[in-house]
């Protein structure tokens, strides 16, 4: 599984080199670090998405998530 999480990383990184606005993309990648359990990554990649695209109101529940989670960690 962690070989598909990597493939998808790849995947969304290569999608931002030729567009560096693409938020599905971040949001993926987001996802992809919270798999791998890499809380500042994936808060790092909501972050951008949500720079891009303020309205993804579920990403800012998660962002807001993972502050807190990593904050008490």
């Amino acid at each position: 599984q962690t070989d598909q999480v990597q493939q998808a990383i790849d995947d969304c990184l290569q999608v931002l080199k030729m567009n560096r606005f693409h938020y599905a993309a971040m949001v993926g990648l987001g996802h992809c670090y919270m798999e791998l359990g890499d809380l500042v990554k994936s808060l790092y990649w909501f972050r951008q998405a949500l720079d891009v695209y303020p309205d993804l109101e579920p990403i800012r529940v998660q962002v807001s998530r993972l502050e807190k989670a990593i904050q008490g960690s």
